[in-house]
C-alpha cells in the first residue's frame, strides 16, 4: 500500500507541475503560427497582384482611348509598358485590344442593334496559344466572338476600345500553397472605354479589316 501511495503521489505531482510548460506550448504552437503567417502573406500577395492587374488594365485602356489611330508599333509599346507595370510575381502576361462599334438597323419593322468588330489584335511573349496553354489568347476574328455580355449600352454609330489584360500569378512556396488550395492563378481584367477624341480609332496595319470605320459603316 505504501508503494502504491507513493506512486500515486508522484503522478499527482507530475500533473500539477508547471515545469517545461512554455517549451511545450512553443513546440505545439510555433508550426501553427508559422503556417498562419506564411499563409496570410501568400493570400495578401495574391490579392495585391489582382489589384495591380486591374490598375494596369485601366491605365492601358485610358492611354489607348486617347489615340486617334493605332498601329502595330504603338500597341507593341503599350504591351511593353504593361509588362513593366505588372507585379514582380506575374512575369507572364498578355494583352488583347479590340475596337468594337455598335450599329442599328430596321428589321421587320423593328430597330435591331448589333455589335460589329472593327479590329482586334493580341500581344503575347510567354504563352503558347496553339498548344492550348491559354485558349482564349487569340484575337477576335468575327462579330460572333464579341463577348456581348461585357459590352456597355451604346448609341448608334458609337465605338469602344475593349482592353483585356491577363496575367499568371505564381505563389511563393508553391508546395505549401498547394496545401492551402492556391496554385498558379490567371487574373483577367476586361475594360471598355469610349474613344476620347474621335468617333472610332482606326488601325493602320496591313491585313487589318476596317469594316465599320467612318467611311464604310454599313449594317451586316
Amino acid at each position: 500500500m505504501l508503494f502504491l501511495k507513493g506512486q500515486l503521489e508522484r503522478v499527482f505531482r507530475a500533473v500539477r507541475s508547471e515545469e517545461g510548460t512554455v517549451t511545450i506550448e512553443f513546440v505545439i504552437l510555433f508550426p501553427l503560427l508559422a503556417a498562419w503567417f506564411l499563409g496570410s502573406f501568400i493570400y495578401f500577395d495574391a490579392y495585391r497582384s489582382k489589384t495591380i492587374t486591374a490598375k494596369v488594365a485601366f491605365t492601358m485602356s485610358d492611354l489607348m482611348a486617347r489615340r486617334g489611330e493605332m498601329n502595330d508599333a504603338d500597341l507593341r509599346d503599350y504591351y511593353e509598358i504593361q509588362k513593366r507595370m505588372m507585379p514582380r510575381r506575374m512575369e507572364k502576361s498578355w494583352m488583347r485590344v479590340s475596337s468594337i462599334c455598335y450599329r442599328e438597323r430596321e428589321l421587320a419593322g423593328e430597330t435591331v442593334g448589333e455589335y460589329r468588330l472593327h479590329w482586334s489584335t493580341t500581344f503575347d511573349d510567354f504563352y503558347d496559344a496553339d498548344a492550348g496553354e491559354l485558349p482564349n489568347i487569340k484575337k477576335y476574328e468575327d462579330d460572333d466572338e464579341i463577348p456581348v455580355n461585357l459590352m456597355p449600352m451604346m448609341a448608334d454609330g458609337d465605338s469602344i476600345i475593349f482592353t483585356e489584360v491577363y496575367g499568371t500569378w505564381e505563389p511563393i512556396a508553391k508546395q505549401f500553397s498547394g496545401y492551402m488550395g492556391l496554385s498558379e492563378l490567371t487574373w483577367a481584367q476586361r475594360i471598355t472605354e469610349r474613344p476620347r477624341f474621335t468617333r472610332v480609332i482606326s488601325y493602320e496595319s496591313e491585313g487589318a479589316t476596317n469594316i465599320c470605320n467612318a467611311a464604310t459603316w454599313e449594317p451586316s
